[in-house]
């Protein structure tokens, strides 16, 4: 089992990459190649949320 120094080491390096990526996502989303992807991943959960109501399951 990992000791929790070397946890919270892990974590130290990981949190400024994840706060890096999550800073470039949310920039690009509001770009219009962005937007479309948005709008895109909004239909399919519309399409999946009506498919799975109208099998039933």
């Amino acid at each position: 089992m990992i000791a929790p120094d070397e946890l919270l080491s892990i974590l130290e390096r990981i949190l400024p990459l994840i706060e890096r990526d999550s800073s470039v996502l949310e920039g690009w989303s509001k770009t219009e190649d962005g937007q479309k992807v948005v709008q895109f991943v909004i239909q399919i959960g519309k399409y999946n949320t009506n498919r799975t109501y109208a099998v039933g399951a």
